[in-house]
């Protein structure tokens, strides 16, 4: 996938404003994942996160029902399909 494209995918989440979305991504197993979280600040998460510092990955807190929450780092260059706001984005 070019840059461009996954700086693009990566401000459309930004720009949901911690609204839930769906995304499915390639791990870097080559196994294929979908999940569905929020982006934003969760009480507890005062970790250190290893790859928050390079821009093609984004921080993705999973909902795990209960009020518990998994933070996941997504490669933008590995997204595959974006369920954000309304629309489904496929990427090819």
């Amino acid at each position: 996938m070019q840059k461009s494209i996954a700086q693009a995918l990566k401000s459309i989440i930004l720009a949901n404003k911690g609204k839930f979305f769906s995304v499915t991504f390639t791990k870097q197993n080559g196994e294929e994942r979908t999940l569905t979280g929020q982006v934003g600040y969760k009480e507890g998460h005062d970790g250190e996160n290893t790859v928050a510092h390079l821009p093609q990955y984004i921080t993705v807190a999973e909902n795990l029902g209960g009020g518990k929450y998994q933070h996941r780092n997504v490669n933008t260059t590995t997204i595959k399909r974006l369920a954000v706001g309304g629309s489904v984005i496929e990427v090819k």
